[in-house]
């Protein structure tokens, strides 16, 4: 009778097990998870180098002093908006006996220096300005003063610049590239440029000039070589940024089409290699891709997939096999 009652559980036990397993099978096969997915559609990627700077004028129009002289007065201040005729500034023009009694027993540069530093400075140009005759600089540009580097009474050299004036419709940034990249970077290539101040807007700008020389700035892992790259911006957006932003330019150096990008959380990896999950028949389907080059927004799938495949997003919790609830299909383009 123990005998009987002996097979009898041990049957009952292997029916209960059995169950288990079939029933766990069965649900496990009627699992079903709820996914993102997108269809996977090749386009046309950007190949990019991006470095930063500040932004300044584009150009500046050195106003100088073609004459030995003493400034007499400076009719403009810095930030003045100035056109073409406008009165700049005004100055005694040494005549050769005035420049004999400046110098003396000097060359003409020593005295000056001499005389701006000298107690008796007002004394030695009032003397000056009665061997003199006066004459008025007018400006040649329209643009806004930037700089300005005399004042009244100072004894200025020949060939020494008074003020800057700048055009303020032309803008630029310029940018150190690293000696790696700089072989990529051609004049006439697009730049989108994004101000640390305006995170959300997007300018765009033209690679005007590249450095003849390399130079070695600091940057964030020690020295290094670089090239310096001018960096225009297109449109005249004076109104709405300042001088001194600093700026973000990407650089794109050439273009890829039909690539077939993923983003690099939808792929994961094991001891096989790089796998990402399919939507086959509204089931998960594990698959294997071989990648490629590098983009800002994703890696290049070699092999692996074709156009309109569904990719689903997020994978972490989903198995192959899976019975997918796939939300509304977007894709990648």
């Amino acid at each position: 009778m123990n005998k009987i009652k002996k097979y009898i559980y041990l049957i009952s036990a292997t029916l209960i097990a059995v169950s288990v397993i079939v029933m766990s099978g069965y649900s496990i096969k009627n699992d079903v998870a709820e996914a993102d997915a997108f269809a996977l559609f090749p386009k046309s990627v950007n190949n990019t180098v991006t470095a930063n700077g500040k932004l300044q004028y584009s150009s500046k129009n050195s106003v100088k002093l073609q004459d030995v002289g003493i400034i007499k007065s400076i009719n403009v201040s810095a930030k003045d908006k100035v056109k073409k005729g406008d009165l700049l500034f005004s100055y005694y023009k040494l005549n050769k006996e005035a420049e004999k009694a400046v110098s003396q027993y000097y060359d003409i540069q020593n005295a000056i220096s001499l005389i701006n530093d000298s107690s008796i400075k007002d004394q030695i140009i009032s003397e000056v300005k009665r061997n003199s005759e006066t004459k008025e600089i007018l400006s040649e540009y329209d643009g806004t003063v930037n700089t300005i580097s005399y004042s009244a009474n100072d004894v200025v050299g020949k060939d020494s610049e008074i003020m800057t004036i700048c055009d303020e419709t032309e803008l630029e940034v310029q940018v150190n590239i690293n000696e790696t990249y700089i072989d990529k970077i051609k004049t006439g290539q697009k730049a989108d440029v994004v101000f640390t101040a305006l995170p959300d807007r997007k300018f765009s700008g033209t690679v005007v000039k590249i450095a003849d020389e390399a130079t070695q700035t600091s940057g964030l892992t020690g020295k290094e070589t670089t090239v310096q790259v001018t960096v225009r911006l297109d449109d005249n957006i004076k109104d709405k940024v300042r001088i001194g932003y600093s700026a973000d330019c990407t650089i794109i150096t050439s273009t890829d089409d039909n690539v077939l990008i993923l983003p690099y959380e939808c792929i994961r990896s094991d001891d096989k290699g790089d796998y990402v999950f399919t939507i086959k028949k509204n089931r998960a389907k594990k698959v294997y891709v071989k990648t490629g080059k590098e983009y800002k927004d994703g890696t290049e799938i070699v092999s692996g997939l074709s156009k309109n495949d569904l990719i689903i997003e997020n994978c972490d919790d989903i198995y192959n096999g899976q019975k997918i609830k796939m939300n509304e299909a977007k894709n990648n383009a």
